[in-house]
């Protein structure tokens, strides 16, 4: 079954979530067995390399936090939007998520872009 709006807006908070809890496993299991272009990263494929990517980006020593600010979605598309601001070690700027869903309402692919600098 196709994923509904409220579908997609769940996936996106709980996707928040795991980000600010830093549950890397889990994060890789949500996007397993898809290909994600990941802030201007050659393409990123497979559970173990998104880990590994997630680990490397998000280091512990660093403080995280994203904010979700709002979805757009299109379900016709199965595509969806979450535009968020991303606080990194007192780094502050807006990105979002391009994520696309199959017939069975599984995200397939995602596509993360950093934006500019917010005060």
């Amino acid at each position: 079954m196709p994923a509904t709006r409220a579908d997609m807006l769940g996936f996106a908070e709980q996707w928040i979530e795991t980000v600010n809890r830093r549950d890397f496993d889990h994060l890789a299991l949500d996007f397993a067995g898809l290909a994600s272009h990941l802030n201007s990263t050659p393409l990123v494929e497979g559970e173990a390399a998104r880990a590994s990517y997630s680990r490397e980006t998000f280091d512990p020593t660093k403080t995280i936090e994203f904010r979700l600010d709002r979805v757009v979605c299109d379900t016709d598309r199965q595509e969806m939007v979450v535009v968020f601001d991303r606080m990194v070690s007192g780094e502050h700027n807006r990105a979002c998520a391009f994520m696309r869903f199959d017939e069975q309402g599984r995200a397939v692919s995602v596509e993360a872009m950093d934006g500019a600098e917010l005060a």
